[in-house]
């Protein structure tokens, strides 16, 4: 691997070498420049874990979400929690232990409609509040009413959704999230070395 320090990308793979080699072959591949593969490595390192910590709290959903997480990030290496979850669910579905990966997985999925509109409208929701906090503006209720016409205006009937909701998506299930991220984040070295 010529012109790549693998001690630097060790160091900055946290000491695990298969995501150092990960990094290595993206940056040699031209996929990514150094500080770009940096970048995705720290996100997604704190992504996993906090979807570790979800996993640890009892979210079945957990280990689904981190193997696409890995897979979307180019075949970003599994940590060792999630290949034994992923084992071991995986395999009680493959010898039909489990008549579903649902069920291998222990999810459990229930209120569809209402979980779809919070997926759907997460991404509307989450940018939002960034460009205001972006500017300095204060989170509030009228910024939830915002968000909600904006979402309304241009939603079908099925996936309108009210200022009350949008509150509840940002507090319960995005700002805990943030709140981990930032902590592990913390943690980390989050420039090259």
């Amino acid at each position: 691997m010529s012109g790549i320090n693998f001690e630097e990308l060790l160091s900055v793979a946290h000491g695990d070498y298969q995501q150092a080699g990960w990094l290595a072959s993206r940056i040699q591949s031209g996929q990514y420049t150094q500080e770009q593969a940096f970048a995705l490595s720290i996100y997604v390192y704190a992504a996993l874990e906090v979807l570790q910590w979800q996993h640890d709290e009892g979210d079945r959903e957990a280990v689904p979400l981190a193997v696409d997480l890995c897979l979307q990030a180019g075949n970003y290496p599994m940590p060792s929690w999630l290949l034994e979850c992923w084992g071991n669910a995986f395999g009680a579905w493959r010898v039909c232990e489990a008549s579903t990966l649902d069920e291998a997985f222990g999810i459990k999925r229930k209120h569809l409609k209402a979980r779809r509109k919070e997926q759907v409208h997460m991404g509307t929701i989450v940018a939002y509040i960034k460009k205001r906090k972006d500017k300095g503006l204060r989170i509030d209720d009228g910024m939830f009413e915002e968000i909600s016409a904006l979402i309304n205006n241009s939603s079908p009937d099925d996936l309108k959704i009210g200022k009350t909701k949008v509150a509840e998506i940002y507090y319960k299930k995005f700002r805990p999230l943030v709140d981990k991220f930032d902590a592990i984040l913390k943690g980390t070295k989050t420039t090259p070395p």
